[in-house]
């Protein structure tokens, strides 16, 4: 009988023949290289902060984006471009929580909705100074959710960014 050399499996630790393509015990594809679990945390944590970032986008929509003395202005009131950010903000959420579940990047695509975005809010912000008459800066007639909105877009082109990277090979 000739001596196998045997192997540990990189997913069960259990021993397979050394060159095998499936591991017999987990059933693993052992031909695909092994990410670390350093590799699936970073992802993990890139997934949640594009998470946190679509979230503060949505919420930034219920919350004053005109303020004048005791009157209020939602984006859903006064700007009906807000359902263009809520659209934006859920899909932003959705793809963080997929890419979170199943390993998977879906930065690029978080990436191009937050700069969209962010680009919008820009010519929105300089529309709403406009409004309001003032020169530029941040204004107290511009309404905390205007800015969480812009926060929230910030952080997820950040949180997209981070899960766009490609994991730097070992040496």
């Amino acid at each position: 009988m000739e001596d196998t050399k045997t192997i540990q499996c990189p997913y069960c630790k259990e021993l397979i023949i050394e060159g095998a393509i499936k591991c017999k015990h987990c059933g693993s594809d052992l031909t695909k290289p092994v990410q670390s679990s350093e590799v699936i945390q970073k992802s993990n944590v890139a997934g949640f902060v594009a998470l946190i970032g679509g979230a503060l986008l949505i919420i930034g929509l219920l919350l004053p984006w005109m303020t004048a003395g005791v009157f209020s202005v939602t984006a859903f009131q006064k700007v009906g471009d807000a359902y263009i950010f809520l659209i934006l903000g859920i899909a932003i959420s959705l793809l963080a929580i997929v890419g979170i579940i199943q390993k998977k990047s879906y930065g690029i695509v978080i990436v191009i909705f937050s700069l969209l975005s962010l680009a919008y809010l820009t010519y929105l912000y300089f529309q709403l100074i406009e409004n309001v008459g003032m020169q530029g800066g941040l204004s107290p007639q511009i309404g905390s959710g205007f800015y969480m909105s812009a926060i929230g877009a910030f952080i997820a082109l950040v949180g997209g960014a981070m899960m766009a990277q490609k994991p730097k090979k070992a040496k």
